[in-house]
């Protein structure tokens, strides 16, 4: 799959609020440049599901669960601050 589509794809997902990114913070702006951001779901929910993820159990015997509770906190808190009208 090309890059080009791989970008389109992603923004149709931003678009439709399914995933954001999150871009790397570094005081040096040469490194912020070359590193690549972070994808989150805003739905942890469909993340899970898509994951085959169906209970409590699971969850916590799953090999990405600390990707997933790492997903959780940042976006309830990228939400928190959008509804506090912050950026």
């Amino acid at each position: 799959m090309s890059s080009r589509t791989v970008k389109s794809w992603l923004s149709i997902l931003e678009s439709s609020y399914i995933l954001f990114s999150l871009p790397p913070y570094y005081k040096s702006a040469g490194k912020r440049a070359v590193r690549t951001p972070k994808l989150y779901f805003y739905d942890t929910g469909l993340l899970c599901n898509l994951l085959g993820i169906h209970n409590m159990e699971q969850l916590l015997n799953h090999v990405m669960f600390g990707a997933i509770f790492e997903n959780l906190i940042v976006a309830e808190t990228a939400k928190q601050y959008c509804n506090e009208g912050k950026t």
